[in-house]
């Protein structure tokens, strides 16, 4: 899996380099598994066309990717890849497949799928990394490996590294043996897969392939069930059949943009029609006490739909024999709850505080307020789940509100029959319940679009000035990171009857420069910081020979000055 990792970080660095056009018709996606759980694919050409503007420096790119994935000393052989045989004007697709049971064993193969230019070219190129490789004949592709672990095939149309690792389940005693054939059977049936059997043949795959994007990001959830084989014994496995979710990733001026659709099971669109999306209550944090808000968020739904799937699954007789110990039901909880949900965090700082251990020394803390709203629904059910609570020492009854039965100085609580408020501290709570106070959102905070069923925002900004820097490293990098990250915003529509859709955005601090630029610029300082962190660490090999042989210095040298 490593040597995928190196493979594929070399792969993304090159494409930025040599890539000129976007290829019209992705024939990779005919090579790459229909029930793969993730596929990633990148358009080399539009990063490389972003990257350009921002006069960013291509090598330093290549450096960035050749250090992260730990390919560094694979870089005097950048120029043999770049006329290694691959096309580098297709994109590169990149995956990950997990399916098995514990009985039958497990298997996980990530793979990566560029297209070919030259099939002897490539051929060459794989031949000059070492002696030592072989290069053996599948059925109509070539292959070699280059390690344990990373396994290469080519023909005349694709070149294909993959990383595959499975076991055959239980033995007779118990015990599971690894299966060291898998990545060659992995890549034979890549090579030889038919239409039907490749994420191709998903309609809403190949929806997403003709979006306009840079990157695009897709997941596959009936695939991750086959990892989970309990579920596979319920129906709760129908509920995400053929559920999937395709989204788009963007570099703007100023922003990272992505936008999501999730594609849902017949029978989870079946429960959603009998619930409407509620829009999200902007009333529960508009009395917030403060003008200095470092991040909130808001949900709304119904919680009834909760109560269709576990019954469709069918877990509600379960579900229902456990709450009778307690005098209640399934509906009896739902129906406590009306679904509105609210958090918002605000002026975070770092100030010297009394040490938890010992009061007499004063250390640097981050410290905030927050307070959390939960709306309570239908009266009668919420007595009954709190008259649980009040039994079982969780909660104590003052008149007609209820509070936590063990106070603690790290929050404070109060619950009656409309809100489940939790705070910081007591004043944050009063003033908030008094509803006088009202909340200061401005700049990008005020910017979330109304009719949504979630809502959240953070504004990174804030909390990187709040933060304490430990060292003169730790500094920079957060000054790099100052200049670099503004908020983070996220917002979701409610169900429209087919799809759910979201969009966020990551907004940088520069909104005159590409927001690609700008995270490579960051990555870029960071890595380097590290490198040096590295560099400056002392070996095994260093600390035992400054023992075995301590160093003689002048005594004049370090003498005090006069």
């Amino acid at each position: 899996m490593k040597s995928l990792v190196k493979i594929t970080g070399l792969l993304f660095a090159v494409m930025l380099i040599v890539s000129s056009c976007k290829k019209s018709v992705p024939k990779q996606i005919n090579h790459i598994p229909k029930d793969a759980t993730v596929v990633f694919s990148v358009n080399a050409k539009q990063l490389q066309d972003k990257l350009a503007k921002g006069n960013l420096s291509i090598d330093s790119l290549v450096k960035l990717f050749a250090d992260v994935s730990r390919a560094s000393d694979k870089l005097q052989k950048m120029d043999d890849l770049k006329n290694s045989g691959i096309d580098w004007s297709s994109d590169l697709y990149v995956f990950m497949q997990s399916k098995g049971s514990v009985m039958m064993g497990q298997n996980v193969v990530a793979g990566a799928i560029a297209a070919t230019s030259d099939a002897s070219k490539f051929e060459a190129f794989i031949k000059k990394q070492s002696a030592s490789i072989e290069v053996k004949k599948g059925t109509d592709y070539s292959f070699a490996k280059l390690d344990d672990n990373l396994l290469v095939g080519w023909n005349k149309e694709l070149v294909i590294a993959v990383s595959a690792k499975a076991s055959r389940g239980f033995s007779s005693s118990g015990a599971t043996t690894p299966d060291n054939n898998s990545d060659e059977q992995t890549l034979a049936s890549l090579f030889g897969m038919k239409e039907a059997d490749a994420v191709a043949s998903i309609s809403e795959f190949r929806d997403l392939m003709q979006q306009k994007s840079d990157a695009t990001f897709w997941t596959n959830s009936s695939a991750a069930l086959a990892a989970v084989p309990m579920l596979g014994m319920t129906k709760a496995t129908d509920l995400l059949n053929e559920t999937y979710t395709a989204t788009t990733i963007s570099f703007e001026d100023g922003k990272v943009t992505g936008d999501s659709k999730y594609y849902l099971s017949k029978a989870l669109i079946d429960i959603l029609k009998k619930h409407k999306s509620p829009d999200v209550d902007y009333s529960m944090i508009e009395h917030y006490p403060s003008n200095n808000i470092s991040g909130y968020g808001l949900l709304s739904f119904d919680p009834q739909i909760i109560g269709d799937i576990v019954r469709f699954s069918g877990l509600d007789a379960t579900v229902n024999q456990f709450l009778a110990k307690e005098g209640l039901t399934m509906d009896d909880v739902l129906k406590a709850f009306k679904g509105d949900f609210s958090f918002v965090y605000s002026d975070f700082e770092t100030k010297e505080q009394p040490s938890a251990w010992d009061s007499t020394i004063k250390i640097k803390q981050p410290t905030g307020k927050y307070l959390l709203n939960i709306k309570v629904g239908d009266k009668a059910s919420f007595e009954k789940v709190a008259a649980v609570a009040v039994k079982d020492g969780m909660l104590t009854k003052q008149g007609n509100t209820y509070v936590p039965a063990m106070q603690s100085s790290k929050f404070d609580a109060v619950i009656d029959d409309k809100n489940i408020l939790v705070a910081s501290d007591n004043p944050t709570l009063q003033q908030y319940k008094a509803g006088s106070a009202k909340i200061g959102l401005e700049g990008d905070a005020k910017d979330q679009p109304k009719g949504k069923s979630l809502v959240f925002f953070v504004d990174i900004a804030k909390l990187l000035n709040g933060t304490p820097a430990t060292d003169k490293d730790d500094v920079a990098i957060t000054n790099q990171a100052k200049a670099t990250f503004k908020s983070l915003l996220l917002n979701t529509d409610g169900f429209n009857g087919k799809t759910i859709t979201s969009h966020g955005e990551l907004r940088t601090v520069n909104d005159k420069e590409n927001s690609l630029v700008s995270l490579v610029k960051f990555f870029s300082a960071v890595n380097e910081k590290e490198k040096q962190r590295r560099a400056n660490e002392p070996t095994i090999d260093n600390a035992l020979d400054s023992v075995a042989s301590p160093t003689i210095v002048d005594s004049a040298a370090v003498s005090p000055a006069h």
